[in-house]
């Protein structure tokens, strides 16, 4: 099974971006009306935090903020971890493994694939899922090749 790049795994994908004073509630409302699972805070095109849904729980609902009245860069994770667009989806999974993260933010992709940010997000679920696409294909060719035999 071919170990892909992370621009491969995330090509295509649209992220969600907010701005540091977006509200918890505007932001997550994105979230669910486009349903990811992360939002990006990016001020004049730079990265300055990303928000997740185990965020919400542990850093908005649990203490209590008001979501209408609490900016999300109060509750944001500030400068996540970033790795390159040419690294390999099995060494993003070893680095949100080591760190205990779920997501990643993936950095030097073209704008096209990446909502015009340069930026993407990329999950466990991605990589695996990329991964078990890729197996998927290589068993079936290898059974129309032995049923050809």
């Amino acid at each position: 099974m071919p170990h892909r790049k992370l621009n491969e795994i995330v090509r295509g994908q649209q992220v969600l971006h907010v701005t540091p004073d977006t509200t918890i509630r505007q932001a997550v409302s994105q979230m669910a009306e486009r349903n990811k699972a992360t939002t990006l805070i990016l001020a004049d095109g730079e990265l300055q935090g990303i928000f997740t849904e185990r965020d919400l729980v542990k850093r908005v609902v649990a203490p209590g903020l008001d979501p209408d009245k609490t900016a999300i860069s109060a509750v944001m994770t500030p400068s996540p971890m970033v790795v390159d667009g040419d690294g390999l989806g099995f060494e993003a999974v070893r680095l949100m493994h080591e760190g205990g993260m779920h997501h990643m933010v993936v950095s030097g992709l073209e704008t096209a694939d990446s909502g015009g940010t340069g930026y993407a997000v990329v999950s466990m679920r991605d990589i695996f899922g990329s991964e078990m696409a890729s197996f998927e294909r290589e068993i079936e060719f290898e059974n129309k090749v032995w049923e050809e035999i």
